[in-house]
């Protein structure tokens, strides 16, 4: 089973000056990272009471990471494509506001001085 195990891993391929450091491996990192999006939206009044909107979101992107082991055992390989779409139809039922205001009574009155 160890040995199955080991079999995955390259052979080391660096050599450290010092000879008690053995075994090593150098590590060249690749990145591709890139991601691309944008969103697009539109309002349109028909009238006073009626409203549409309109949406369109879309998003691109990948990654492509490099490790040290080889053919990407312990990298990373992605990609992310996705669109989204909506919309919403407003009508609005009545602009009256129902209030009940009480009117206010101002009582004055005069000192007269004797």
């Amino acid at each position: 089973m160890t040995t199955r195990l080991l079999s995955f891993f390259p052979e080391p391929n660096f050599r450290d000056p010092n000879p008690n450091v053995r075994n090593n491996y150098l590590a060249t990192e690749k990145f591709n990272d890139y991601l691309n999006a944008f969103n697009i939206k539109g309002d349109y009044n028909l009238d006073t009471s009626n409203t549409f909107t309109g949406r369109v979101s879309q998003q691109r992107g990948g990654r492509r990471r490099s490790f040290w082991m080889p053919e990407d055992r312990l990298g990373a390989i992605a990609s992310l494509d996705g669109t989204n779409v909506g919309g919403t139809f407003t009508h609005v039922f009545s602009r009256r506001w129902s209030t009940n205001s009480a009117s206010a009574t101002t009582t004055s009155s005069t000192a007269t001085r004797c």
